[in-house]
């Protein structure tokens, strides 16, 4: 686990501190009560080889009644690599709900991120409300897609494609999703259960699964193929791993499982695919700006657009990130700077948006032009975490 150097920070009778590997016991019990899992625990480790920064609001005699984990990671926005983290197993004692723990949890997880160098904070909410409250704004839609069947029983691997495992300390995922709006890297770790199959052409890797054989469905979570060989060698695999869960399943009386994919945008599953695959249900995931000045010119921009623009913004819950801010944009890069008062109100989930690029195209607070230049592509490289 990454722990700051930061002390604990008392508030309404709760104390705010960062969690160590000592307390993985207590992490565990909290995460489990409140969610009934925990899928990222103080001794969890990243590809890179970093950890999770997990932040504990503690009562009295130090028992956690909440907490909140963060991973570490780059998300790709206008093509350029942007610090960021994800936000993951938020859990708060179910007698201490509605009291804004959330809030004052989250307000210093936040602090410590920025001060690590992040810019913007990523989440899949299961309350979207709730996080709309506290900054966040929807940024795409990461879909669970079935493809079609027949692409899949009929699919010919390339023969130059080999498999394997992944490798310790290896991010396959960037280099393979350098295309995609969204993309993050490196790959979440995986859950227990869930095992991940590279593909490598001549010592280059060209793709890669994610794979989970739950009862009835083969759940892909993660799908990269850098060009149609690479692409058919997937297909390939899937097949592969379907038949085999279909026999195990006959054995138990079930029939072949039903294969889902997740995804978003226009995707390699979109890319390669002939036809539109079936959506069977849409998550939504948030962001939001931890640091305005390294999130605006952090991403990418268009390089024929010229301008300024004043920016006032209200953040209670990251009060460094209030003020006037001037926005020069030239060469498909931007300048930020502090400004006097006197510009377009943007609102953190407004912001949000601005920065991912998803603003609608009328909007009544930031000014028609930059929203005309903020526009992106649709995130396609989003995943779970």
């Amino acid at each position: 686990m990454i722990v700051t150097a930061s002390t604990a920070v008392p508030a309404g009778g709760l104390t705010f501190r960062p969690l160590g590997e000592e307390d993985g016991r207590e992490y565990l019990a909290v995460q489990r009560r409140a969610l009934g899992h925990s899928r990222c625990g103080p001794n969890a480790r990243t590809p890179a080889g970093g950890g999770p920064r997990v932040v504990g609001a503690l009562a009295p005699g130090g028992l956690p009644v909440a907490l909140a984990g963060s991973l570490p990671m780059t998300v790709r926005i206008g093509g350029r690599e942007v610090p960021a983290h994800g936000l993951l197993d938020v859990a708060v004692a179910l007698r201490r709900r509605g009291r804004g723990v959330v809030r004052r949890l989250l307000a210093r997880l936040l602090a410590d991120e920025r001060a690590s160098g992040s810019a913007v904070s990523l989440v899949h909410p299961a309350a979207p409300v709730l996080y709309r409250c506290l900054g966040y704004e929807v940024a795409g839609c990461l879909e669970l897609r079935e493809p079609a069947r027949a692409a899949v029983k009929g699919a010919v691997p390339d023969p130059t494609v080999r498999l394997r495992g992944p490798r310790d300390g290896e991010d396959v995922l960037s280099p393979l999703s350098r295309h995609l709006e969204g993309a993050l890297s490196p790959a979440p770790p995986a859950d227990d259960g869930v095992h991940d199959v590279v593909l490598e052409r001549a010592g280059e890797v060209v793709g890669m699964l994610r794979l989970e054989r739950l009862p009835g469905r083969l759940v892909v979570h993660l799908l990269r193929a850098a060009d149609a060989g690479a692409w058919a060698t997937a297909l390939a695999v899937l097949g592969a791993e379907a038949a085999e869960a279909g026999e195990a399943g006959e054995a138990a009386g079930a029939g072949e499982p039903r294969i889902e994919v997740w995804g978003g945008g226009d995707d390699d599953l979109i890319r390669w695919s002939p036809g539109r695959p079936q959506v069977r249900e849409c998550s939504m995931p948030m962001l939001r700006v931890v640091d305005v000045v390294r999130a605006l010119e952090g991403r990418g921009w268009p390089d024929d657009v010229e301008g300024r623009w004043h920016l006032d913004v209200t953040d209670s819950l990251l009060p460094d990130n209030t003020g006037t801010w001037v926005l020069a944009l030239e060469g498909g890069r931007a300048r930020v700077s502090a400004g006097e008062a006197g510009g377009a109100p943007v609102s953190p989930p407004r912001l949000a948006q601005l920065v991912a690029g998803v603003l609608p195209a009328v909007d009544e607070t930031v000014p028609a032009d930059l929203v005309r230049a903020s526009l992106l592509r649709p995130w396609a490289g989003l995943v779970e975490f």
